[in-house]
């Protein structure tokens, strides 16, 4: 049989938290950068042209 160390033990859990914690902050950039451009596709829908001039007007 096999002996574990409780320092074995103690890493694993480590190892396992530190993914789901890095899992989760991913799934939280994720949504972040979806807010954003939402937020900016938002932005474009209130694009008034008629504010901006063309190139074709100097």
């Amino acid at each position: 049989m096999e002996t574990v160390l409780v320092e074995d033990i103690k890493l694993e859990t480590i190892r396992k938290n530190s993914y789901d914690i890095s899992y989760f902050l991913m799934i939280i950039e994720l949504v972040n950068e979806s807010i954003e451009t939402s937020e900016q596709l938002n932005h474009r829908k209130h694009f008034d042209p008629s504010k901006y001039r063309r190139l074709d007007d100097f």
